[in-house]
């Protein structure tokens, strides 16, 4: 996993989606960021894979964060963008947003989308987020959610309708084009089933 050699590299993470990696999950954290884009996606889906694994914290997402918070290089910033965003890491947020408006604009875009994605807000500015974050910081993510559930903006609905989406159990007849008053009443069942099964 850890060769010069791409080529081994490479069928050593091959293996590991074949093989169990709990094991080896702190050695699968350096090939997240390898020279190679194939390896790179190998060692994501590994990654992801294991969320549930005892070490997962400790070998891979508190790494994640710390090399968010640290790092310069924009394809670390943007590795780890994407995988926290993809593990749905609400105490990544802040550290997000000071990332913001510091590297090109690919990055700040993806940072950005991330942010949204995230928390179902749509802010323009570091300051607007930071402002938003010390009173939004206490409350539960899915109440973020519920609330974009009827929002003025059509991107924001639609972000929440694609996260309504990943929640198994959830039956809701939520649709982003139906009249806010619609929209509301799924609004209602949401919340309840949040309740019910936090």
């Amino acid at each position: 996993m850890n060769d010069t050699s791409l080529e081994a590299r490479f069928y050593a993470m091959l293996l590991l989606t074949q093989l169990s990696a709990e094991g080896l999950l702190e050695d699968v954290f350096p090939r997240l960021f390898d020279r190679d884009q194939q390896i790179r996606n190998i060692a994501r889906s590994v990654a992801m894979a294991y969320q549930s694994a005892p070490n997962f914290r400790s070998a891979l997402l508190d790494p994640l964060r710390n090399r968010l918070r640290v790092t310069n290089e924009e394809l670390h910033i943007d590795v780890c963008t994407d995988l926290l965003t993809r593990l749905r890491d609400v105490p990544s947020i802040p550290l997000l947003m000071e990332q913001l408006g510091k590297h090109r604009e690919h990055t700040n875009k993806n940072i950005h989308s991330s942010l949204q994605l995230l928390t179902f807000h749509n802010w323009s500015s570091p300051y607007e987020w930071k402002q938003w974050w010390a009173t939004a910081k206490d409350q539960a993510r899915y109440l973020w959610l519920v609330a974009a559930m009827d929002s003025q903006s059509d991107q924001l609905r639609a972000l929440a309708f694609d996260e309504l989406q990943r929640l198994p159990g959830l039956e809701t007849n939520y649709q982003p084009e139906q009249p806010s008053k619609l929209r509301q009443r799924e609004q209602k069942v949401v919340e309840e089933w949040f309740q019910k099964n936090l």
